[in-house]
């Protein structure tokens, strides 16, 4: 199995243009953008992203027959609706159709379509190993889901051959994965690293590192025209919870602070609720594990924090806390709950499959739930659900046999 997408740039000098019969003909840039213009009065508005330009490299291709007898706009559009899984198929057909799904611009239009899939990124254990110590310690990976059945695994990040970070973070954006903090699986000391998986040139770069330390924090991808993920709550060295937040700006690998929360809020859960981004839960440093009934929702416009009481219910960790169509969803009780946007109270949606008694993760797929979880304390077979909150059922999820090890946490991918 491959680690990831097929990828390859086209070059920024040139361009490939090509025939069905795989002949190859280069030509300067500035002609590809000719021939291009020429076609942007009858190519639909999402298919203008396929070109694309940046500092280091451009793509373009012109209107030649990716598959015959269809004019070059609507085989794009064609092209755009195969799932991602099949796109390693795809490249194998001929070299231009290798050439368009390995390309930036190419999965710039699936995000802009309506044809993008929801992945579930998972922080999954793929084997352990012997501490100094004598104790097992699981090494995490990051494996990928497809409501389709599909598995795969992300390839190991360079400064962590042996694994990921012990209860790192990950966050998605727009076609890139980043890992965030943790413990050092040698040394179990405070990390402030940050990796960024790119899916479209399939490599881990080193990002900014976390501007201070802190432990089980969390962190969400946040609304706006930036890729940017909020970091926020947690506890510093000393075990004092945190009211600090931060962001971290993907595309230009900067940070910047935002105001602190009104209160300090230790595991906390980050979500985008309705639109706004929202802290979920915590404890203070005086109450540890003594999980809080309120939240905190950013006011954009006033650049202030807003307490909501009763948001959540007291004494429940808020891990399981996810957001599907603005609204809020949740594990507690032995149900799915959903709290309604119009009056704050929570719903009962289903209850959760009788193999689940204790939850290992949660996140989004589309309009449906992804649950992992236990039978019981102590067991390592996992066992995960979907779930659709538009008709509540629940369908089993089949790991592949290299895909049945613990989860330690999740987020959505869209691709």
């Amino acid at each position: 199995m491959e680690d990831g997408p097929i990828h390859r740039e086209v070059s920024g000098d040139e361009i490939g243009l090509y025939m069905s019969s795989d002949s190859r003909i280069l030509i300067p840039s500035l002609l590809a953008q000719s021939v291009l213009s020429s076609h942007r009065s009858h190519t639909p508005t999402h298919l203008h992203t396929y070109t694309h330009t940046d500092t280091h490299r451009t793509a373009f291709m012109a209107d030649f027959e990716l598959i015959p007898h269809l004019p070059f706009d609507i085989a794009i559009d064609c092209l755009l609706r195969v799932p991602l899984y099949h796109h390693p198929a795809l490249a194998l057909v001929c070299r231009s159709w290798r050439a368009l799904v390995s390309s930036s611009s190419f999965l710039q239009a699936r995000l802009d379509s309506a044809y993008a899939d929801h992945y579930a990124g998972l922080i999954q254990a793929v084997q352990c190993c012997q501490s100094a110590s004598s104790t097992k310690i699981p090494i995490y990976a990051v494996s990928l889901y497809n409501p389709q059945s599909s598995w795969s695994r992300l390839p190991s990040i360079p400064d962590f051959p042996s694994g990921l970070p012990l209860f790192c973070q990950c966050a998605a954006v727009s076609g890139k994965l980043v890992i965030m903090g943790g413990w050092d699986p040698a040394s179990w000391g405070v990390l402030r690293s940050v990796h960024v998986y790119d899916m479209v040139s399939a490599q881990w770069r080193r990002g900014s590192p976390m501007p201070s330390s802190r432990s089980f924090f969390t962190c969400v991808a946040i609304p706006g025209g930036r890729r940017c993920i909020a970091v926020a709550g947690g506890h510093d060295d000393a075990k004092n919870a945190l009211r600090r937040v931060d962001v971290y700006d993907v595309d230009y690998d900067q940070w910047r602070e935002m105001p602190d929360l009104n209160e300090e809020r230790d595991e906390c859960k980050a979500v985008v609720m309705d639109g706004k981004l929202t802290i979920v839960s915590g404890y203070p440093t005086e109450s540890q594990g003594q999980f809080g009934s309120s939240g905190e929702v950013y006011d954009e416009d006033k650049s202030t924090w807003k307490i909501v009481d009763k948001m959540w219910p007291s004494g429940v960790s808020p891990s399981s806390a996810v957001t599907i169509a603005g609204e809020l969803y949740a594990c507690f009780d032995g149900k799915v709950m959903r709290r309604r946007l119009k009056d704050g109270q929570w719903q009962a949606v289903i209850e959760l499959p009788q193999q689940i008694k204790i939850l290992a993760c949660t996140t989004s797929l589309t309009q449906s739930l992804f649950v992992a979880g236990y039978t019981a304390a102590g067991s390592t077979s996992i066992h995960a659900f979907t779930c659709s909150v538009l008709a509540p059922s629940w369908k089993v999820v089949e790991p592949a046999s290299d895909f049945s090890g613990i989860f330690q946490g999740a987020c959505t991918m869209v691709l």
